[in-house]
């Protein structure tokens, strides 16, 4: 993580990000199944679900923690999935949002059937 890092309160997963745990995941599934799995891991972390848009495959949800938008895209038979995190803890983050990402990536993977991270590069 670079020092910057530690007070940045925005973080956004992608394909070739330098931090690991904030690259694109992949997931053998349905984007159905997906989209399902993101709400139940999001309401198991005291999320509550504003939005579903089942047209552009976008949940949002949040917490007193964090507020949080995962978009999903499928290609063939994989389905991605993408976070763009914003923390509420002020100024200084500490670098907790790439913790948070990471807790809900976790919890993903017992539920769906995890292929890879950042496959496309």
């Amino acid at each position: 993580m670079k020092f910057r890092d530690y007070f940045n309160s925005e973080f956004e997963t992608c394909e070739d990000h330098y931090m690991p745990e904030l690259r694109s995941r992949y997931y053998r599934n349905r984007i159905e199944d997906a989209m399902e799995a993101v709400i139940k891991v999001a309401k198991e972390n005291g999320c509550m679900v504003k939005y579903v848009d089942k047209e552009r495959h976008e949940i949002i949800f949040d917490n007193y923690k964090y507020s949080a938008t995962a978009t999903l895209t499928n290609q063939y038979t994989t389905t991605s999935i993408d976070i763009k995190m914003s923390t509420n803890h002020g100024s200084f983050d500490f670098g907790r949002g790439p913790k948070y990402i990471k807790k809900i990536f976790e919890d993903l993977d017992k539920i769906l059937n995890f292929k890879g991270v950042g496959l496309y590069k």
